[in-house]
């Protein structure tokens, strides 16, 4: 019988950001972990599976993006020995591709098999799982990392199975396959209803030059045997090769966000590991931007361009969507900071902004007269009284020589620092709210109208109210993050660990979605309290 999806009842969560959890031999977290919550997650699938019951009970749950960490796998000892060799230092992990994605998989799957058999088990008793790809997850693109994830999943229900006999005995089993787990490349979507997505598209740092076709165009130079790489982001070169390497000094250093409020934060706490990136890992960083930008001739995009366009085409027709819409959806992305021809008109607003054209501007006279005051001192020397030339410019002349090379440097580091500043501070100036104005965009009329639009990403909850049609409010959701709050300010208004989702019942006058929380002491989910926003008069 075929599953008729949209008579489930929903759940939907993102960002749970799963890495290579405990390890069975130290039993020990790694360093790069940020999801600590198997149990509590067990125990909130468990209460929709056992407590309530709508519908007959049937659920779809929905993961909406950076299910997984597949950047912050590093562990390579048991990598499979047949994988291509690559060129990049394992301390950095696996590669990207296909095969390498797997074995972080696997990896992941070992470190967390309690959600493993709990999701298995959800899904096994009637319910439905989609997963969303997210720029963390992004190899889910990958059709063989889809089939061991379901295998993973299969083999973790065989467990369960075997670990709690009476598990089984006691409700009626369904399938673990392809009819039950399912994959999205880009959003689920019911006509008038509702449209989730990851929102990651919407953000510069985050965002893939073709997010359907998210590789990079072959390079010359490539080690034998391989043949694809994923077309890492911004903000995920800075996770893998910065990030990764800070988490050893402190685990929870990427919760931190934006990644202004980072960077400021790792100078200040930690300024010699700051220096030491800076002249070490932080060159290789570059060197990755480098491969992933300036190496790939544009006509090289042509394929991808081209597969992405056959995806999107695909997508029209399966759901229903009209594929001009979906044109205009996806041409509403954020062009992919450094890596889109436009870069250059925005290093270019650095300098057009008053304030900086006067700091570089009297950088560059101190320079350029340093350096006149050097070529000339040979002729300068006979020109000048012996007195002012013995008790003054000899003196100033034999401090400074040493102390060039250092200012010219330090004028570098300043226009560096500058346009690092820049770069940061403007995603700290779009704020969580920005994906507050996409879902408005999707909800209107002309395009896709729904009434609601659900998205992650961003780790902020929020619930707007995005306006009304025909009598019916229309909301935006954001999900939030299963992972710790790290940064003080933000311990302030919100707990350490929200485990935020959106709980839809399908009732008799349409499909009602609610911003919960579940709530692990009392084995219940509860309503999330937001602050609302106040309009300050001025």
């Amino acid at each position: 019988m075929e599953i008729t999806w949209r008579e489930y009842n929903l759940l939907i969560v993102s960002d749970l950001h799963l890495s290579e959890g405990r390890d069975s031999g130290s039993r020990k977290f790694s360093k790069n972990e940020d999801f600590f919550f198997d149990e509590e997650f067990a125990r909130f699938l468990n209460h929709y599976l056992d407590t309530l019951r709508w519908n007959d009970g049937k659920w779809h749950l929905i993961i909406n993006g950076d299910f997984f960490d597949f950047l912050q796998v590093i562990t390579v000892d048991d990598a499979p020995p047949d994988l291509p060799p690559d060129s990049e230092p394992h301390e950095f992990g696996l590669p990207c591709g296909e095969r390498e994605t797997v074995c972080k998989l696997g990896k992941i799957a070992k470190g967390h098999w309690l959600f493993f058999e709990s999701l298995a088990g959800f899904v096994a008793a009637g319910n439905l799982l989609t997963i969303i790809k997210g720029n963390h997850d992004v190899e889910f693109h990958y059709a063989g990392v889809r089939a061991a994830f379901l295998a993973e999943l299969q083999a973790a229900f065989r467990r369960r199975l075997e670990r709690e006999p009476a598990w089984g005995r006691n409700r009626e089993i369904g399938n673990v396959d392809a009819d039950t787990v399912r994959f999205s490349d880009w959003f689920y979507y019911e006509k008038e209803l509702l449209w989730v997505e990851h929102g990651n598209r919407y953000e510069g740092f985050n965002s893939f030059k073709y997010w359907l076709s998210p590789l990079l165009p072959e390079i010359p130079g490539w080690p034998p045997g391989r043949k694809d790489e994923i077309d890492l982001p911004f903000g995920s070169l800075f996770v893998r090769y910065l990030f990764n390497r800070m988490e050893r000094v402190e685990p929870f250093a990427d919760n931190i966000k934006p990644a202004t409020r980072f960077v400021w934060w790792l100078f200040r706490k930690h300024p010699i590991t700051a220096l030491r990136f800076a002249f070490g890992d932080g060159r290789y960083l570059l060197g990755r931007i480098r491969r992933a930008w300036a190496d790939v001739l544009p006509e090289a995009w042509k394929v991808r361009k081209q597969q992405h366009d056959i995806r999107l085409r695909q997508l029209a027709s399966q759901s229903g969507i009209e594929l001009a819409k979906l044109e205009d959806l996806d041409r509403r992305r954020a062009r992919s900071v450094l890596k889109e021809p436009d870069w250059r008109a925005k290093v270019l607003r650095i300098v057009l902004c008053p304030w900086r054209i006067l700091t570089v501007l009297a950088l560059m006279v101190f320079v350029f007269l340093l350096s006149v005051l050097f070529a000339a001192a040979r002729f300068l020397a006979d020109m000048i009284p012996d007195f002012v030339r013995e008790h003054l410019f000899d003196p100033t002349v034999h401090f400074l020589r040493p102390v060039a090379p250092w200012a010219v440097l330090l004028v570098a580091l300043a226009g560096l620092a500058l346009f690092l500043r820049w770069l940061l501070t403007e995603e700290e100036k779009m704020g969580p709210s920005y994906l507050k104005k996409r879902a408005d965009g999707i909800a209107k009329p002309d395009l896709l109208g729904v009434q609601y639009v659900v998205m992650g990403h961003t780790h902020d909850a929020e619930l707007h109210v995005l306006g009304e049609d025909g009598g019916r409010n229309k909301e935006y959701f954001n999900t939030g993050t299963w992972t710790k709050v790290v940064s003080e300010e933000e311990q302030l208004i919100r707990k350490p660990v929200e485990f935020v989702f959106v709980q839809g019942l399908r009732k008799k006058d349409g499909l009602k979605l609610k911003l919960l929380e579940w709530n692990d002491g009392a084995g219940e989910p509860r309503l999330l309290k937001l602050f609302r926003e106040e309009k300050i008069a001025g």
